[in-house]
C-alpha cells in the first residue's frame, strides 16, 4: 500500500484498486523523485530481501563481524535482480547471483553481483570460485530440488559451527517442499528461517518497504517497468518482467 501526497491524493491498495480505505499508519509515503509505475512495481519483490537482509545483516555489523558474502538463489527474476542489489544496499560483502538464465545472470552482474553461478553447471566447483571463503546468507527463491542440490556444496565437512549459514526461503519456483536430512541440522553449522507475510509483523513490513522506495529514489535499486493501460490488460496479460497497469 502507498501513498501519494498532494491536492488529489490516493491510497491505493490491491493489484486494480485507486482507492480504498485503510487503517490509520498502514500507508507509506512515496518519495516525490519516484515515479509511480517505479513504486507500484518495487515494493513488493523489492521487500522480500531487504526484510530479511536488512536484519541479517544488520545483526553481523553490530556485533562487528566481516562483512557476509550473499548468495542469491534465484536471481534471475525480478525479485533476485533486486535482491542482488539490496545485499550492496546493506552492506555485504560479496554478493553471487545463482541462476540458470546466461543473459539475466548477466544484467545481475551489471547491477552489482560480484560474481554468478549457473545452475546447470557443476556447483561445488562454481561456488569455490565464486566465493573461495565460503558464503555467509543464502536468499532463496528457488527450495525444492534446487535448494537440496545446493546445500550440500556450500556446507562442506571443514565448515565448522563458528560459520552458520543463513538460508530464508522466501519463494517456491523449484518445488514447495525440500527434503533435507535431520543429521545435517545436528552436524553442520545450517540455520533456516522464512520471510514472509506471517513471519514478519506489519510494522516491519511497512518500514521496509519505505526503504525500498527511498532507495529506489536515490537511484540505488533498479527495476524494469513497462507500463500498460489498463484497457489493454488482456493483451499484456502474459508480458514477461514487471508491469503496471494504469487506469
Amino acid at each position: 500500500m502507498v501513498e501519494r501526497a498532494g491536492p488529489h491524493a490516493e491510497l491505493v491498495r490491491g493489484t486494480l484498486a485507486e482507492r480504498a480505505p485503510v487503517p490509520a499508519g498502514w500507508a507509506v509515503p512515496v518519495p516525490d523523485a519516484l515515479d509511480d509505475a517505479r513504486a507500484a512495481a518495487v515494493v513488493n519483490p523489492g521487500t522480500s530481501s531487504w526484510l530479511p537482509l536488512a536484519d541479517l545483516l544488520g545483526a553481523r555489523s553490530a556485533v562487528g563481524a566481516a562483512p557476509a558474502t550473499v548468495l542469491v538463489h534465484g536471481a534471475t527474476g525480478v525479485s533476485g535482480l533486486l535482491a542482488v542489489q539490496v545485499a550492496q544496499v546493506l552492506g555485504a560483502g560479496r554478493v553471487v547471483a545463482a541462476g540458470r538464465n546466461p543473459v539475466a545472470l548477466a544484467t545481475a552482474r551489471d547491477r552489482g553481483a560480484d560474481a554468478v553461478v549457473h545452475l546447470d553447471e557443476d556447483l561445488p566447483a562454481q561456488l569455490a570460485d565464486a566465493a573461495p571463503d565460503g558464503v555467509d546468507v543464502v536468499v532463496d527463491y528457488l527450495w525444492g530440488e534446487r535448494t537440496a542440490a545446493l546445500l550440500p556444496a556450500l556446507l562442506r565437512a571443514e565448515r565448522g559451527p563458528d560459520r552458520p549459514l543463513d538460508v530464508v526461503e522466501i519463494g517456491t519456483l523449484a518445488g514447495a517442499d525440500l527434503t533435507l536430512p535431520g543429521a545435517w541440522l545436528r552436524s553442520r553449522p545450517l540455520r533456516l528461517r522464512g520471510s514472509g507475510l506471517g513471519s514478519v509483523g506489519p510494522r516491519a513490513m511497512f518500514a521496509a518497504a519505505a526503504e525500498v522506495l527511498d532507495a529506489t529514489a536515490r537511484g540505488d535499486l533498479t527495476i524494469d517497468v513497462e507500463s500498460h493501460p489498463l484497457a489493454d490488460v488482456a493483451r499484456v496479460w502474459d508480458t514477461p518482467g514487471r508491469m503496471v497497469l494504469v487506469p
